[in-house]
């Protein structure tokens, strides 16, 4: 929580052409952490609800129902833990990233150019186009339309796969080396 300001400076690099201030002076000061505070404080919560607290208590709930002995079904508890993290990163995660990244949007200082243009005032939800306003939590969720929702579920996969891709190929280059040296 204390680098939520770090966390805007990198989502304005990201979304904004070369700027010709340096990348260290491009991070607005933590007067500005209050107002990306509560955005970065749900991504964060979501996020570690996300990897930390989804297998404890699935199996908290399995093993009080009856349905899952602990030790008894370990593989199935661990597909079925693994199903679930995916499903809760997909209902939590996402969305808080993409509210958080929304609101650090709001907030790009005017003499940072976007690479797509866009409407600063998020349909008149922040005054000014300076981003001295601020984005809310539930504005930048539903002034996100299903167009864009969809080229971002379309960017997800694609990282997704890159991600799997450079997996695998560490994988076979591991396994080939490994080959390579046994006698």
């Amino acid at each position: 929580m204390p680098l939520a300001t770090w966390q805007m400076a990198w989502v304005h690099r990201v979304i904004a052409d070369k700027s010709p201030q340096h990348r260290h002076r491009r991070i607005l000061g933590y007067r500005n952490w209050p107002r990306i505070a509560p955005a970065a404080a749900l991504y964060n919560f979501a996020t570690s609800m996300t990897i930390s607290l989804t297998p404890a208590v699935f199996i908290a709930v399995l093993s009080m129902l009856g349905v899952v002995r602990p030790f008894k079904d370990w593989e199935l508890w661990q597909y079925l833990a693994f199903a679930l993290r995916i499903l809760f990163g997909i209902a939590l995660s996402v969305p808080a990233k993409i509210i958080f990244a929304r609101v650090a949007a709001s907030m790009m200082p005017e003499e940072d150019v976007p690479i797509l243009p866009f409407d600063r005032s998020f349909d008149g939800k922040v005054p000014g186009v300076s981003g001295r306003g601020e984005l809310g939590l539930l504005d930048a969720w539903t002034t996100f339309g299903w167009s864009a929702r969809i080229r971002f579920a379309k960017i997800l996969f694609k990282g997704l796969g890159i991600e799997i891709a450079l997996v695998c190929i560490g994988f076979i280059l591991i396994f080939f080396e490994c080959w390579a040296i046994s006698p």
